[in-house]
């Protein structure tokens, strides 16, 4: 297996378009059934490392076609290159392989996009007036306790936090919150924290049942300091959260949101459901889940929808669509990164906005281009957009905080 073949590969892999064929042949290779596994293993063949690749689907399907024409008329194979390649400095390695699959190109398409692309390596790839780098969303939140006030996480130590209701609250050292009944004491239901997060925020609460919640940039969640005394236990979500519900058959645990309601025993599931955002997305992880929008809730009889895994529900207005989906895609953003499928531009944008605090405008007509890719959640900003940049279909020009987007 060459390079351009294994590259293709790796592609469909991140968008879960591998026959079975392709994937038996992927996992005997390198010797793993582990998707994420197997994705550091490839990337780490391709030397792509922290270097991830976002595409348009027209531009995906021009590399596979190319790639094959260099096999077929030029008779070279990528394994030929790389071993060329490998054998040269550190320095000489990338810079010979580019020429060397640039004259192969040159010589397939007539230089017509040969010249394009070296045209383009050598404009400014994102323009940029700031005086400090745009790092990513960092582990910090706001909780507002029932008294009212209000505790900056990422300014306090850990230990005890505050009491409420007979309930001791408390930050680990690994920087969760986590809520403990005092004594032999109930705690009090009635009582409601708030845990929220700015754009460039990301936290981790344990609720007072045990079950976990990881809350992503712009969003919060209310709920009580206290399960004990409720026949249901609720809380009320803004914005995009995973949780992982601990298990209690006697009371069911639901999720509130603007436009539905969630109902589960035991599971693992991702709701985002940000004001901005069109569509209210669920996907089920683990486990089942019952949602209802918020016009069937007030007109009774109306059907639910109840989702298995692997299945996302999608409320467009007051109509459920459901499908069977990548759920590594819906999970991306609390496992370190960003995963995009046929997105277009605006709902790229939008993910980054929230993750890295950006006021982002539109200059001219928008890009109706779709992509598709990986890339780590990690990076600093200007890297991102530098991989969306390198479509040719989209321009970024970043002053400060504020990004304007251009054809």
């Amino acid at each position: 297996m060459n390079r351009p073949q294994l590259f293709i590969l790796y592609r469909k892999l991140i968008k879960n378009q591998l026959t079975q064929k392709e994937l038996d042949w992927l996992t005997q290779y390198f010797e793993t059934d582990e998707r994420e596994e197997l994705y550091q293993l490839v990337r780490t063949e391709l030397e792509l490392k922290e270097e991830d690749f976002l595409a348009t689907s027209k531009e995906e399907l021009t590399l596979v076609r190319i790639f094959n024409q260099i096999e077929q008329k030029i008779g070279r194979s990528g394994h030929q290159l790389e071993e060329k390649r490998r054998s040269s400095g550190p320095f000489y390695t990338k810079a010979f392989y580019r020429m060397a699959i640039a004259a192969t190109l040159f010589l397939i398409l007539g230089g017509g996009l040969y010249y394009s692309i070296k045209r383009y390596s050598s404009q400014n790839i994102v323009n940029q007036t700031y005086v400090k780098e745009i790092l990513p969303g960092k582990s910090t939140a706001t909780l507002t306790l029932a008294s009212g006030r209000k505790i900056i996480l990422s300014e306090s130590v850990k230990g005890e936090l505050g009491q409420e209701g007979g309930v001791v609250i408390s930050k680990t050292a690994a920087g969760e919150i986590i809520y403990q009944v005092k004594g032999n004491k109930t705690g009090s239901s009635d009582q409601l924290n708030t845990l929220s997060t700015a754009k460039g925020e990301h936290y981790q609460v344990i609720l007072p049942d045990g079950s976990k919640v990881w809350l992503n940039a712009a969003s919060s969640i209310t709920y009580p300091v206290s399960f004990v005394k409720q026949q249901e236990r609720i809380v009320k979500l803004a914005g995009e959260a995973y949780f992982e519900i601990a298990k209690d058959k006697q009371h069911a645990f639901l999720v509130k949101t603007n436009k539905q309601e969630i109902k589960v025993l035991g599971t693992h599931f991702n709701v985002s459901a940000y004001e901005d955002d069109a569509i209210t997305k669920t996907t089920l992880l683990e486990g089942s889940v019952r949602i209802v929008s918020e016009h069937r809730i007030s007109t009774p009889g109306q059907p639910s929808v109840v989702l298995k895994p692997g299945q996302q529900a999608v409320l467009t207005g007051q109509s459920f669509s459901v499908s069977q989906i990548d759920t590594e895609e819906s999970v991306a953003w609390k496992n370190g990164y960003f995963r995009f499928s046929k997105e277009n531009i605006a709902g790229v944008m939008r993910k980054l906005s929230r993750w890295y605090n950006l006021d982002v405008v539109y200059e001219g007509p928008v890009s109706t281009e779709e992509f598709s890719g990986t890339v780590s959640s990690a990076k600093p900003i200007d890297q991102v957009l530098r991989m969306l940049q390198y479509s040719n279909s989209v321009h970024f020009k970043i002053e400060g905080r504020r990004v304007t987007v251009t054809k």
